[in-house]
């Protein structure tokens, strides 16, 4: 939110928001899903296990994040202001946090905030929608590799999925013995750990390269059909 603010900038933001630093230990909670986002957080450093349930509670997915990174700004206003997931300290770090009142007085003030803001409000929806329509179509192993990216925060890194291929298999619509043979597929080529109920993603950008279509290929086909126009 702060980048491309000068020192003077900087210094004058310190002295106009009521700012808190905390130290978080590992392990602690953060913020909890279904909190009030009362405030905007910043982990400023260290690393964050982020929780998110399913609204059936059926299954969830565990995300690995590095700082820094603002949580969940989409959360500070709109329709809901409550925290979507939960998110752990997987090392100890630092958070900053301020009244929303003085982070609105920060985007009317400063340009660079007021765009840096909206730029990762921008950037979250448009990668949601992306997402939404990348459907189930083509092979079933295409179609679980977007049911994964779909229901991560960011495209890379390391994620966990919490769920049952018959829930798996209900999701996608297709039989659990599909479901069972694609998963063995992916882990006898070493891009997941599949473990009883438990689905490991190493890195989920290497898993989305086997799809065959993937958000850089739909990226390019609509710019080109654009210029075509």
């Amino acid at each position: 939110m702060f980048i491309g603010l000068s020192e003077d900038d900087l210094k004058n933001a310190l002295l106009l928001a009521r700012m808190t630093l905390q130290r978080i230990k590992k392990g602690s909670v953060i913020v909890e899903e279904y909190s009030l986002c009362a405030a905007p957080v910043f982990v400023l450093n260290g690393k964050v296990e982020v929780d998110t349930y399913s609204d059936s509670r059926s299954y969830h997915v565990v995300e690995r994040l590095e700082a820094p990174f603002m949580i969940e700004p989409d959360r500070l206003y709109g329709l809901s202001t409550h925290y979507r997931s939960t998110y752990y300290a997987a090392t100890a770090c630092d958070t900053l946090s301020m009244p929303k009142e003085d982070f609105m007085l920060l985007i009317t003030k400063y340009d660079i905030v007021r765009f840096n803001f909206f730029n990762a409000i921008c950037r979250k929806a448009q990668q949601a929608d992306n997402l939404l329509w990348l459907g189930n179509k083509g092979s079933l192993k295409e179609g679980m590799i977007n049911f994964f990216r779909r229901h991560c925060i960011t495209p890379t890194g390391y994620k966990t999925f919490y769920i049952k291929m018959v829930q798996m298999a209900d999701e996608l619509n297709v039989k659990r013995l599909y479901v069972s043979q694609a998963l063995n597929d992916l882990d006898k080529d070493e891009k997941i750990i599949l473990k009883r109920g438990i689905i490991e993603i190493p890195e989920l950008r290497l898993l989305s390269a086997l799809s065959n279509r993937s958000m850089e290929d739909i990226k390019e086909e609509t710019i080109t059909q654009h210029d075509d126009k």
